[in-house]
């Protein structure tokens, strides 16, 4: 907020903004939700996946992780 130079008093109303995804019933969202197909995850891709993430010091896929410098819901 103060990076903005906006008033912390309105910390809790900009959170909730960015809770709702605003445009999820546009046409263009609808478009590309449809033609999305979650990719397939075989544990031998997540075994690759992790030990790359884990020289990366990143948290490994099915871990709970916060990124540092990131936003979080309390």
């Amino acid at each position: 907020m103060d990076y903005f130079r906006l008033p912390v008093s309105l910390a809790d109303v900009a959170v909730r903004a960015l809770e709702v995804d605003s445009q999820k019933n546009s046409e263009y969202a609808k478009s590309v939700i449809a033609s999305f197909e979650e990719p397939k995850l075989t544990p031998k891709t997540k075994k690759e996946l992790n030990i790359l993430l884990d020289r990366l010091q990143m948290p490994l896929i099915g871990d709970a992780g916060i990124l540092e410098g990131t936003l979080t819901c309390r």
